[in-house]
């Protein structure tokens, strides 16, 4: 379960720095995947999901 939630949030990083063209990274405490703030502070942050059921 834990290995296919790690994979899920890598694809998704994957995808989102893909769509943006610059790195993205992970906020494990408010589970997000954001920007990194070092290039783009405009770019809304995406939420992982996980425990929102």
């Amino acid at each position: 379960m834990e290995f296919g939630y790690k994979h899920g949030i890598a694809t998704l990083m994957g995808d989102m720095a893909a769509t943006l063209g610059r790195r993205v990274v992970f906020d494990k405490a408010k589970r997000e995947i954001r920007p990194d703030t070092r290039l783009a502070q405009d770019v809304p942050a995406v939420t992982s999901g996980r425990g929102t059921r």
